[in-house]
């Protein structure tokens, strides 16, 4: 991502990790000069998933750690996801996969102002695919 887009550097990016992956993220963000993604993306925050503020959870609520690492792998993912975009507090919200990339030199403000002049959600399920106008 940081090779190809051009503005990155400008945009708050929210990275949520859950708590045993923590160390190995602040590794990454604290090298020191150009070795440090923290220098290519001052923006970047570490959100830890299990501190954020979620509206119907409990701390009492016991879920068995294989739920979350197998079974509910991508439910876990997804959640980290919304709960990341909740947790900026902003109106807008891009979403993107760990497996997401930039794959050529690209504006991230270009993208952002493309969907504001014309919203839309992109769908694929097994019985359609089409777009939603918002």
């Amino acid at each position: 991502m940081v090779r190809h887009c051009v503005d990155c550097h400008l945009w708050q990016i929210d990275l949520v990790v859950e708590t045993e992956d923590i160390g190995l993220f602040e590794q990454v963000l604290s090298g020191e000069g150009e070795k440090s993604l923290s220098y290519w993306l001052p923006g970047l925050r570490l959100l830890e998933f299990e501190k954020l503020e979620f509206k119907h959870y409990a701390a009492n609520v016991d879920v068995p750690a294989q739920v979350n690492k197998i079974e509910g792998k991508f439910m876990i993912q997804n959640f980290k996801k919304a709960y990341g975009c909740f947790a900026t507090g902003k109106r807008y919200c891009s979403l993107l996969d760990s497996e997401g990339m930039v794959i050529r030199t690209t504006w991230y403000t270009d993208i952002v102002q493309e969907f504001r002049n014309a919203p839309y959600v992109l769908q694929n399920t097994d019985a359609r695919t089409d777009h939603v106008k918002c």
